[in-house]
């Protein structure tokens, strides 16, 4: 079983999201709600975990000004 949305689970928990990037800052900003979103889908049974990477692309980092954090974003 593979985790579910990501981006949704931090919003639904109060985690901003960026205009520009949506979920992206988060990994900088947010580390540990990241963090117990992923232990609680292996608590209910995912076996396959995904990285919050789905808005860290280049167009969307650099319209939030985080271009220069491309590495630690990712």
């Amino acid at each position: 079983m593979i985790d579910g949305a990501i981006g949704t689970e931090l919003e639904r928990r109060g985690v901003p999201m960026d205009k520009q990037s949506w979920s992206a800052t988060a990994n900088l900003e947010h580390a540990d709600a990241l963090e117990q979103i992923h232990i609680d889908y292996i608590r209910v049974g995912a076996r396959i975990i995904t990285a919050n990477t789905f808005s860290t692309l280049r167009p969307m980092l650099e319209a939030a000004g985080y271009w220069d954090r491309l590495g630690d974003v990712n």
